[in-house]
């Protein structure tokens, strides 16, 4: 982290949560905020959850750069900003007996309630790499005018984005063709799709 205080830090984190959150029309504000994220040197990983998803998972996320405090102050901060946090804290702190008293819909609304500020960080994480990765490519563009290597960095970088959204695409068309096609067509659909990835990939 750059030489700010954990305070300094923790603030950061808060109010740029908040900014996504509770200003996403205000888009200047977001921006300066991930600004100050990148000048502090949190990556995007940061936001990652700390354990890897999928029932009462305790696998470590090895894609997340927080420690498991850092982790919780952040799931809490997004707890924090979200406009579901009464209704999350209300289900939280129920009893069993609480519980009997609601019908199956009320429940299934509040469960629906606790998953949102998650989805948010994950999608506060994606907004934030995204804003990197656009003004990455604006600096490449800008110096790509007078520098060759800056120039064949950037076609590079273009090239291989194009080639992950097509691969993503790809991947998505043959799951779906294996749930829609009889085997021998799958088959053959299946050997084009390893084709498209090889070269893809090569």
């Amino acid at each position: 982290m750059n030489k700010l205080t954990v305070k300094a830090k923790t603030d950061l984190l808060s109010t740029s949560i908040g900014a996504y959150l509770n200003a996403e029309d205000a888009t200047a504000l977001v921006w300066a905020k991930y600004d100050a994220l990148i000048a502090a040197g949190i990556e995007p990983s940061y936001f990652e959850s700390y354990y890897k998803k999928g029932g009462k998972n305790n696998t470590p996320n090895e894609k997340c750069t927080a420690t498991k405090e850092q982790a919780e102050a952040i799931a809490a901060e997004f707890l924090y900003h979200h406009k579901d946090r009464d209704m999350i804290l209300e289900f939280q702190a129920m009893t069993k007996e609480d519980l009997g008293n609601k019908t199956v819909n009320e429940i299934k609304e509040y469960q629906a309630a606790v998953k949102r500020p998650d989805t948010k960080r994950g999608d506060f994480r994606k907004a934030y790499a995204n804003y990197i990765e656009r003004k990455e490519n604006a600096a490449l563009k800008e110096a790509a005018k007078n520098d060759p290597e800056a120039a064949k960095e950037l076609d590079e970088k273009l090239d291989n984005a194009f080639k992950a959204k097509q691969l993503k695409t790809l991947t998505a068309s043959a799951k779906q063709a294996k749930d829609k096609l009889s085997e021998d067509e799958y088959s053959q659909v299946n050997a084009a799709y390893k084709t498209l990835v090889a070269f893809y990939n090569s």
